[in-house]
């Protein structure tokens, strides 16, 4: 087994922690402290990925943090995007002891596995012929509708089903 392979995403992981660490003091810095509440409303994950925004473009990335910020973006990302629809911060999950522990894992898994199926189904013709795209899900959906659909000229439509989400269009009945 050639661990090294896995070893070169260790750079990137490291600067996205960072990234996030640095977020999560500054949005409590400007939540608690600056605007006085008791808990930030502002979302530590929507300010880490404007830090990580503003950095990528700010400063040139070493090649040795690309695959490990590809990695956290493809990974690590989409299960801080369910743990964010679930309203699970960081390690909190740990919290629940090891019953629940297994229990959320299950549970994620299964939505990863549910949500690969539906678009395997989707027919990507389809996508070719309409001018809009209706995207129901949350915002990992989202994010992987537009990745898929980087080149096309259509408009997309983002309506959440989920508990939260700062993507999506709220569903109202």
């Amino acid at each position: 087994m050639n661990y090294k392979q896995y070893l070169v995403v260790i750079p990137g992981i490291v600067l996205a922690f960072v990234l996030y660490t640095l977020s999560q003091g500054f949005n409590n810095i400007v939540g608690i402290e600056l605007l006085g509440y008791d808990k930030s409303p502002i979302s530590t994950a929507m300010i880490a990925i404007l830090f990580g925004m503003l950095f990528g473009n700010i400063f040139q990335m070493r090649d040795s943090f690309i695959k490990g910020l590809d990695f956290t973006q493809k990974y690590i990302l989409k299960l801080g995007i369910i743990c964010l629809g679930i309203q699970l911060k960081p390690f909190e999950f740990l919290e629940f002891g090891a019953i629940a522990i297994p229990l959320i894992i299950i549970c994620i898994i299964s939505v990863l596995i549910v949500i690969k199926l539906l678009v395997k189904k989707l027919n990507q013709e389809q996508f070719k012929k309409d001018n809009l795209i209706i995207v129901i899900g949350g915002d990992g959906f989202m994010l992987q509708t537009l990745k898929k659909n980087k080149n096309s000229k259509k408009q997309f439509y983002g309506i959440n089903s989920g508990n939260y989400g700062f993507l999506m269009n709220k569903f109202s009945s």
